[in-house]
C-alpha cells in the first residue's frame, strides 16, 4: 500500500524539476497552480492540505539546495526561482544504463502517469537508493 502523500510529493518534485530545467538558467516564477491542481480556498481563505503539501515541496527543495528563489508570492508562487548547480547536475547525470539522463527519465515517467515510475525516476536526483 502506498502513502498517497509520498506519491503526491514525487509527482510535485517531477513537475517542478521539469519546469525549472526547461527554463534553466533563466529565473522564472514557479506558480503552484502549475504544479498541482488549482486550489480552492475554504471560507476562511485557507488552502487545502494537498496544495500546502505542494508548497512544502518547494520549501523542501530550497532547504536541500536543489533550487533557490528570491521571494514568495504569498502561497501562490515563488519569484525568481531557478535550479542550483546541484539541482542542474543531478538532473543531467546519466542513469545507470548510461543511455539517458535523469531529466529525460522524469519526463518519460510523467507521460506514463505511473506513480511508481515517477518515484523511480525522481529518487536518483535526490540521491535516494532505488529499488526495482
Amino acid at each position: 500500500m502506498f502513502d498517497i502523500h509520498i506519491c503526491d510529493f514525487y509527482h510535485d518534485l517531477s513537475r517542478i524539476f521539469v519546469q525549472l530545467h526547461a527554463t534553466f538558467p533563466r529565473e522564472d516564477t514557479l506558480w503552484l497552480d502549475d504544479i498541482c491542481t488549482e486550489d480552492e480556498t475554504d471560507e476562511y481563505g485557507m488552502h487545502s492540505k494537498r496544495y500546502m503539501s505542494c508548497f512544502g515541496t518547494v520549501l523542501f527543495l530550497e532547504k536541500e539546495g536543489f533550487i533557490r528563489y528570491s521571494t514568495q508570492d504569498g502561497f501562490n508562487g515563488f519569484n525568481h526561482c531557478v535550479l542550483t548547480l546541484k539541482g542542474f547536475q543531478n538532473l543531467n547525470k546519466f542513469t545507470e544504463d548510461g543511455q539517458t539522463t535523469a531529466i529525460t527519465d522524469i519526463r518519460k515517467a510523467i507521460r506514463s502517469g505511473s506513480s511508481d515510475t515517477i518515484e523511480q525516476a525522481v529518487k536518483p536526483v535526490l540521491d535516494i537508493a532505488t529499488t526495482k
